[in-house]
């Protein structure tokens, strides 16, 4: 599946994590409006088939579901982690591996509404969403406002790939910013099956060492599957004594880091200019279009590339 071919498309962190400034413009959620019509992922959520899904803890993929929150742990400088009730202590969102939830307020002219990936789907008795906050960010600024105790309307969860195990011996999972909520996602669900003997590489860039999220959840599962599990990450301003990636991460390095099989699943998820680097855009209506980018170069085609 890999061809060889000689230059480099070299391209620096800061172009990867352009999502990560506090420019709305420059972010993936930025993409998603509000009208369903205009939206794949809420047309798609809008549409699910009555009985196509059961509840999910209290929570149902046909209908918006109000929500209390539960509590708010501070993660960084711009992120926290919201954790919502379900109906019960014992109950999990059990959802479908590369899910996502809509979350729906009223700015009292019109419904803002956007997409979410859980986080530890598997826990009891909470929904749990990483949000970065972006200045001029309408739901980002809404969710800052929220307390214990008040309420938000929560639709889903809402599958977006129907993942088969064991599809593909390895699995790459190349993602910045907020795009490692769905690769984390995914590869718990991985690992988690016993069946399942996918062996998972996920390459993550971010600009500053404070701004890796997650990062905790990704060491554990480094250590817990050492076999199965390897995370690289890679740094626009890494600090003295970094270990990890530094710099430009460009098709070399990314060559470099793939595994030697041929039958490899490559995943992205991140900002714009780091799709557009990676894999390329999605194609017209959040498609998953053509492969572009790194990806093209090192000979993948769109049966073996994913973009969420």
């Amino acid at each position: 599946m890999l061809r060889k071919n000689a230059g480099t498309i070299a391209f620096t962190a800061t172009v990867m994590l352009a999502g990560l400034s506090l420019n709305p413009a420059n972010t993936l959620r930025s993409q998603f409006k509000e009208s369903p019509q205009s939206n794949p992922l809420v047309a798609q959520a809008a549409t699910v088939k009555a009985g196509s899904g059961k509840p999910h803890g209290g929570m149902n993929p046909n209908e918006f579901v109000p929500m209390k929150v539960k509590a708010i742990d501070g993660y960084n400088y711009n992120t926290r982690v919201y954790h919502f009730e379900l109906e019960s202590p014992d109950a999990t969102v059990d959802a479908p591996l590369t899910s996502y939830v809509l979350a729906r307020y009223n700015d009292g002219e019109k419904d803002i509404v956007r997409p979410y990936t859980p986080i530890h789907t598997h826990e009891k008795g909470q929904l749990s969403l990483l949000v970065k906050s972006y200045p001029t960010g309408k739901m980002s600024k809404h969710f800052a406002e929220l307390k214990p105790g008040d309420v938000l309307d929560i639709k889903g969860p809402c599958q977006k790939l129907k993942y088969e195990p064991n599809r593909n011996s390895d699995a790459v999972m190349i993602c910045g910013g907020t795009g490692i909520t769905p690769m984390l996602q995914l590869a718990e669900g991985i690992l988690r099956n016993p069946e399942d003997k996918t062996k998972i590489k996920l390459i993550f860039a971010n600009a500053t060492q404070e701004d890796i999220l997650l990062k905790p959840e990704l060491d554990a599962l480094a250590k817990t599957y050492p076999d199965r599990f390897q995370v690289v990450y890679s740094l626009d301003k890494p600090p003295a004594g970094w270990k990890g990636l530094s710099g430009y991460l460009n098709k070399d390095a990314i060559a470099q880091l793939l595994p030697k099989s041929k039958d490899t699943m490559v995943y992205v998820c991140g900002p714009p200019g780091m799709m557009n680097a990676i894999s390329g855009p999605k194609g017209p209506n959040y498609t998953q279009g053509d492969v572009g980018g790194v990806l093209k170069d090192l000979g993948f085609d769109k049966d073996h590339v994913y973009k969420f």
